[in-house]
């Protein structure tokens, strides 16, 4: 592995609000802006009940489900999980994780923030 590889973050973004169209349609916006050639893996709390899909967005690009419930809790040990398999798997230049209530946004980005995660996340949306 190279010494660029090594230090190579993987950036993650933040989306909220109930799986549906006007999610999708913020998740869309948000990956469209991102690099042309980046690697993206989205990270999506819930699933549409309305059996509509969240966004044309999700057709092509890997896509890791959390079943809805607090992250930062009750749902810590899946999505500590999850996690660790996406990056041992293909550290994708960004992660975007999508959550229905905003207000978990803050306690993950100190969660992301800290070891172990440090060393290979950036959450640029936490500054």
């Amino acid at each position: 592995m190279s010494a660029s590889s090594e230090t190579r973050k993987t950036q993650v973004h933040f989306v909220s609000g109930r799986p549906g169209p006007a999610r999708g349609a913020a998740l869309s916006s948000l990956v469209r802006g991102l690099p042309g050639q980046a690697a993206v893996v989205l990270v999506l709390e819930g699933a549409p009940t309305d059996g509509s899909a969240e966004s044309d967005l999700l057709l092509g690009l890997p896509v890791h489900r959390l079943a809805p419930g607090c992250p930062c809790c009750i749902g810590n040990l899946t999505l500590r999980v999850t996690l660790a398999r996406i990056l041992r798997a293909a550290a994708p230049d960004h992660m975007v994780i999508a959550l229905i209530e905003p207000e978990h946004v803050p306690n993950l980005c100190r969660l992301l923030s800290a070891a172990p995660w440090d060393v290979r996340l950036q959450c640029p949306d936490c500054r």
